[in-house]
């Protein structure tokens, strides 16, 4: 008998009523949206770290090239202050090439870009110019210091910090680098 019963249950052609389809519906709509609030959330959330981990990664980069670069120099020009640029100038025999070498602080919108540009001039049109690190926060990146401590004749150094704007958060980067192939002051 359970037999037969089961298989004209399965022959029924009866369906759901208007109010059990509607249940049914609202309770789906609620756990859908609140699936995809999760994944849109984790999505955002994805897209803010990568842009954050590209700004700090350029800066970081930015960071050791700059460092390469005046530890091989022989002079900065200016020698001291808080500047938008610096004009290095590379011995023959550095990795990066001799001659004067400028980094500096270019404007875009509200931010700025730092650039690594062939000569003793801030063009960024000129050949061979590189923009090293994006979406720095201040003009201001280098503090060069060509003066004695206490007395005792140091190496030039020169002070770095790059702000940057990483996603929703800022970032910042500083360092105090000499120059080894500098004279002493």
């Amino acid at each position: 008998m359970n037999r037969l019963r089961l298989i004209s249950r399965f022959g029924d052609e009866r369906g759901l009523t208007l109010s059990e389809l509607v249940v049914t519906m609202a309770i789906l709509a609620i756990v859908l949206t609140g699936i995809t609030s999760t994944l849109v959330a984790a999505t955002q959330h994805e897209a803010d770290l990568n842009l954050r981990f590209q700004a700090q990664q350029s800066a970081r980069l930015a960071l050791s090239k700059v460092r390469e670069e005046l530890h091989c120099a022989g002079a900065v020009s200016p020698t001291s202050g808080a500047t938008s640029a610096i004009t290095l100038t590379l011995p023959s025999g550095c990795t990066t090439g001799a001659g004067s070498i400028t980094w500096c602080t270019v404007a875009r919108g509200s931010l700025y870009e730092l650039w690594r540009i062939p000569g003793a001039s801030c063009d960024t049109t000129a050949s061979g110019s590189v923009s090293w690190a994006q979406k720095l926060t201040t003009e201001h990146a280098f503090v060069p210091d060509a003066t004695a401590h206490a007395g005792a004749p140091v190496l030039p150094d020169v002070g770095l910090t790059f702000t940057v704007a990483a996603g929703s958060r800022l970032y910042q980067l500083t360092d105090t680098i000499y120059l080894r192939n500098g004279v002493r002051q």
